[in-house]
């Protein structure tokens, strides 16, 4: 089973999954969790004849395509005519880079005042042409979310804030994975122009069933206004919202075709793009959707873990910190 079939048809179609960014900026903010929109359905017809997955995005129309070697014409008649024309096979992409972490001792749970202190200042809150999200810095100039929070903007640019940030700040998309026909990976890379992160966030691999988590991000039912988005398009700091924190633990991970982290920190549309911490306050996923079960209520929250960034972090050159050891109470 696929891990779209996991996450989108389990249970006779009665869980749904909902992506958790690009929330409308500016626009229907206070909109109940109940009326989020559903993903499009298997296969519908897109507006310019392509296809719509029942992923995220367009499938494009299918470009001019070259007969096959068999089905060309031959060579004009000249000495050693007879010959067919041969379309090289295009190269296959280089692998990307294993994610190795560096050996480290094993944590202890940090205080929470000083976990609340380090997320809030590097988490951001991200707005694009026509959604928000969040996203943390993995580097003093570079920041990670999720690719389907920028995917509306235009001109590969988006904006940047947070209270200890203290300013709103333009950045420019050096990295989105493509979403077309499939949810998983769904990565981005923010580049600023200055390295101005007033914290960087360690990633861990180290996670297991039942393990504390917290998340942190800014789901827009509490901590944006159609106002306060308006305000800080125009560049006003102070309208930057307040970070949300959730608790939770580990339910289990999903490795079928994504390293995926199932766990009970609530999330809502927002949060989309924000770290998933463990207890020592390291990044050990990204929160990225929810499951959510029609007939009971139920809901799981979904974060990758942070292995697929890591990977894409080396072939950009991004210096990530990638730390082993465990975090133990």
């Amino acid at each position: 089973m696929t891990c779209r079939a996991t996450l989108l048809r389990s249970t006779a179609a009665l869980v749904a999954a909902i992506l958790l960014g690009a929330l409308p900026a500016a626009a229907q903010l206070s909109s109940s969790l109940s009326e989020l929109p559903r993903r499009p359905s298997p296969s519908r017809p897109a507006p310019d004849g392509g296809e719509q997955d029942a992923g995220i995005s367009v499938l494009p129309k299918p470009g001019r395509r070259l007969p096959a070697p068999d089905a060309q014409q031959p060579d004009p008649p000249t000495p050693g005519a007879g010959r067919r024309q041969q379309v090289a096979p295009a190269p296959a992409a280089p692998p990307l880079p294993p994610a190795v972490p560096v050996a480290g001792p094993d944590q202890r749970p940090m205080a929470t005042a000083a976990l609340v202190a380090q997320a809030e200042a590097a988490t951001v809150f991200i707005v694009a042409d026509d959604g928000t999200g969040s996203g943390f810095f993995v580097t003093p100039d570079t920041i990670a979310t999720n690719a389907h929070v920028v995917n509306g903007a235009r001109n590969g640019t988006v904006l940047v804030a947070s209270k200890r940030l203290g300013r709103v700040l333009r950045g420019r998309i050096i990295f989105q994975s493509s979403l077309n026909g499939r949810e998983w990976p769904d990565i981005a890379f923010i580049r600023l122009d200055q390295a101005v992160a007033p914290a960087v966030i360690v990633l861990s691999p180290e996670v297991g069933k039942l393990d504390q988590v917290v998340a942190a991000g800014y789901p827009g039912l509490l901590s944006t206004s159609d106002q306060g988005v308006r305000r800080l398009v125009s560049g006003e700091a102070a309208a930057a919202p307040e970070l949300v924190f959730e608790r939770g633990a580990v339910a289990t991970l999903n490795h079928e075709a994504a390293n995926l982290i199932v766990h009970s920190a609530f999330l809502a549309q927002g949060n989309s793009g924000g770290p998933l911490f463990d207890v020592c306050g390291r990044a050990i996923g990204i929160n990225s959707a929810i499951l959510r079960d029609g007939r009971v209520g139920g809901q799981y929250n979904i974060a990758q873990d942070v292995q697929e960034l890591v990977r894409q972090a080396k072939r950009l050159n991004v210096p990530v910190s990638f730390v082993g050891g465990k975090c133990s109470g």
